[in-house]
């Protein structure tokens, strides 16, 4: 039977924690019986300081990232989940680890496993608005060295997208049959029950705190058209604290998707629309549609990234070229024009994520095959 010894950084139980992927992946993993235990890898105290003063920023987005992603970072935090295995007395027959910021030691007879939803291959190609954008060469072939000598370790990785598959197999020579998409679930909790729901046919939603990089831009270039045609649409703007005063735009702010308030104002917005649109530049894989798809809501994101993959065009939303918004203006109108088409866009998706993306999913299929490994001795 699989028991897994797992490590992540940041408390593995704190719904804020890896946008609260971390404690929906290891709440499912206790309920299914194969986890051992997990333990938070990240530095703390001292030791902690120490180790991000040399990559001392004004910008704190650029401090936060030169340090997770440092070399000093990556071997203090192995060696702190070294240490860590050494003094667990528990039973566990392999190793877990969120993410690719330290690395686990190798044993013949314990395989590892790795869960990511991108890697840094990935990001440095994916454009300006990737996280990796920030990294100088030098910076990037060190952090990439770090990460390589993860997956060397990794007897499967497993990851959130089918879209990176290609990223681990050419940019780190992986091979194929060692990396399996598995996909993800929401992270919101107690979300009412949707089964039918009305629709306005004029309300448009964007949701990102990162404005740019999600397509904010375009998506308010693109309603100004819209608008033009359904003379009475609005935009709703969550997430982003942006200034923006214009007719039928309301800008609502950053609202916490972990407090019961949070997730009661974001299922209202999910209910008071009739699409979500976020046509990102860079977009690892996008929960936030999943949460779209819960409320039946038809979708439209870019053409890039794992985007194609969640939204079936033409059948549960659309998908258009990044930054293009004439294309995105367009879809929005075939959308708000067409209640019977929204209505079927917004069945199949839920119909799509109920089917496909749950975490109960998730763990189902890291337990298959990494299960699979240890009974057959790796």
């Amino acid at each position: 039977m699989l028991k897994l010894l797992a490590f992540t950084i940041g408390d593995p139980f704190d719904k804020k924690s890896f946008s609260g992927s971390n404690f929906q992946l290891f709440s499912t993993m206790n309920k299914q019986d194969i986890l051992a235990d997990v333990f938070n890898t990240d530095l703390e105290g001292i030791e902690k300081i120490l180790c991000a003063l040399p990559f001392f920023s004004f910008n704190k987005k650029k401090w936060r990232q030169q340090y997770n992603l440092s070399r000093s970072a990556f071997d203090r935090r192995s060696r702190k989940a070294e240490g860590l295995i050494k003094s667990y007395h528990g039973d566990f027959n392999s190793l877990f680890q969120i993410g690719a910021t330290f690395s686990l030691p190798a044993y013949s007879d314990k395989p590892c496993f790795c869960f990511c939803d991108g890697n840094i291959y990935a990001s440095y190609h994916g454009g300006k608005y990737s996280h990796a954008s920030l990294l100088s060469g030098r910076r990037y072939a060190e952090v990439f060295e770090n990460e390589k000598s993860v997956y060397d370790n990794c007897h499967i990785i497993f990851t959130f997208g089918e879209w990176l598959v290609e990223s681990f197999v050419k940019g780190f020579g992986v091979p194929e049959e060692k990396v399996v998409p598995v996909g993800a679930g929401i992270n919101l909790e107690n979300l009412p029950d949707i089964k039918e729901r009305e629709y306005d046919m004029r309300t448009i939603l964007f949701i990102g705190k990162e404005f740019e990089r999600k397509g904010g831009e375009t998506v308010v270039e693109a309603f100004r058209t819209v608008r033009k045609e359904v003379k009475d649409a609005r935009l709703l703007l969550v997430g982003a604290d942006i200034d923006i005063d214009e007719e039928g735009i309301e800008v609502v702010g950053f609202v916490n998707p972990n407090s019961p308030e949070g997730i009661k104002k974001l299922a209202d917005f999910y209910m008071a629309a009739s699409v979500f649109v976020l046509p990102s530049f860079y977009e690892p894989f996008g929960i936030v549609f999943l949460e779209a798809m819960h409320f039946m809501l038809p979708c439209i994101g870019s053409t890039r990234c794992a985007m194609p993959e969640i939204i079936d065009d033409g059948q549960t939303g659309f998908v258009v070229e990044a930054g293009d918004p004439k294309a995105l203006a367009e879809r929005i109108i075939t959308i708000l024009k067409d209640e019977s088409l929204v209505r079927d866009f917004g069945m199949a998706g839920q119909e799509k994520l109920r089917s496909k993306y749950t975490w109960h999913n998730v763990v189902e299929k890291i337990k298959a095959r990494a299960g699979a490994l240890v009974s057959n001795g790796r």
